[in-house]
């Protein structure tokens, strides 16, 4: 259990949250139906201020249990937590390696259109060594940042007919977000993404990792779901997206 203000992990019967003081919600759920429970409970903190939670409250105090993890609310959206092991699941790894592989490569093409190398040999032998350096580095560097998430990697996700978003909870994001403006890095960090169904060009699923990938023509967004909630999601997106990206 996780508290809904913060997002620090909770024992399943604690009534305070030991992070921020705040109390933790209760729920209460008609079990007569397990299809078609209710629950009523505090929302998610997602508003970006006191007042948008405020406002926002009265829409998603009520809600509708779609699974153990995923629940509908009242103002028409999707919300779970997903909660990622960073040392098991090399997705997060992965995509940081791919970032720096392309910055490498755009990099030695311009260096070797200045005449920056004799030959391709020595091109190719450069671009070897950048790789294997920006490896080692992206691998130290993946391993201190899971150790500060505490191995964890903790995403609330809201997803309605419009479109869905991923936003790390807020107590790792705020870490994420000192780490790199240590390393000077503030302006690439993305906390939070949201895509828009109508401008959606690629969906790719990943069934073995929890994985869907959403890919507009600039904006490339990642959705975690449980195996048992993965088929609703995937499928939730493929219906809201345009025909032409739906078997891709």
């Amino acid at each position: 259990m996780f508290c809904q203000e913060c997002g620090f992990e909770l024992k399943d019967d604690a009534k305070f949250c030991t992070n921020c003081g705040k109390p933790v919600a209760t729920k209460n759920v008609e079990t007569s139906n397990p299809s078609d429970k209710t629950v009523d409970q505090e929302p998610i903190n997602l508003g970006k201020n006191k007042k948008d939670n405020k406002s926002n409250s009265h829409n998603m105090m009520n809600g509708k249990k779609i699974s153990n993890n995923i629940t509908l609310y009242q103002d028409g959206k999707y919300r779970w937590v997903y909660e990622m092991g960073l040392f098991t699941n090399p997705t997060i790894f992965w995509l940081i390696w791919k970032i720096f592989f392309f910055i490498i490569l755009g990099f030695t093409i311009f260096a070797s259109a200045l005449g920056t190398f004799d030959n391709v040999l020595d091109c190719l032998k450069s671009f070897g060594y950048f790789i294997g350096g920006m490896t080692l580095l992206s691998g130290v560097g993946y391993v201190i940042y899971a150790l500060i998430m505490g191995g964890k990697y903790i995403v609330i996700f809201e997803m309605d007919e419009e479109g869905v978003n991923h936003k790390q909870c807020p107590k790792q994001a705020k870490k994420a977000e000192a780490l790199a403006m240590l390393n000077r890095y503030g302006s690439l960090i993305r906390t939070e993404m949201y895509s828009e169904f109508s401008k959606v060009r690629e969906i790719k699923a990943y069934p073995k990792t929890n994985v869907i990938k959403v890919n507009g023509l600039l904006e490339h967004n990642q959705v975690y779901a449980e195996k048992e909630d993965f088929d609703f999601v995937l499928n939730f997106i493929k219906d809201h997206v345009p025909e032409d990206c739906k078997g891709k």
